[in-house]
């Protein structure tokens, strides 16, 4: 089921992303020949890491969307997987380290967010 909330679209997609494909086989092994493999569920979440690259508003509207919208984290959203575009139900599985990239005055400065995504469903 999809979520009721979605990426906001003032806020960019992931930078540097990174994932692993989950691996949902079972295998057994026999006395000879080769190994049983089955799966043993047929959904595994999938965990997608990555940075974002922000600008001051944009880390201000970030902040609040994660704390207000997202209860701290704790409700999904959806979100456009960086591979092939198509709407995902995604949770934070953890959010970072916040780093000061660019240094000057506070509205132009650009700050990395290091995030965890989970995709818990497709929309």
């Amino acid at each position: 089921m999809a979520s009721a909330i979605d990426w906001p679209p003032y806020l960019p997609q992931l930078a540097e992303v990174e994932f692993e494909v989950p691996d949902t086989r079972l295998v057994s092994q026999t006395e000879i020949g080769p190994a049983k493999i089955r799966n043993r569920y047929t959904f595994a979440p999938l965990q997608v890491s990555g940075r974002l690259v922000l600008n001051h508003q944009q880390l201000v509207q970030f902040l609040a969307f994660y704390a207000t919208t997202l209860e701290n984290g704790a409700l999904s959203f959806n979100w456009q997987h960086p591979v092939d575009d198509t709407d995902s139900e995604m949770r934070f599985k953890s959010v970072g380290r916040v780093q000061l990239f660019k240094t000057g005055h506070a509205t132009s400065r650009t700050w990395f967010v290091s995030v965890v995504l989970e995709r818990i469903g497709a929309a």
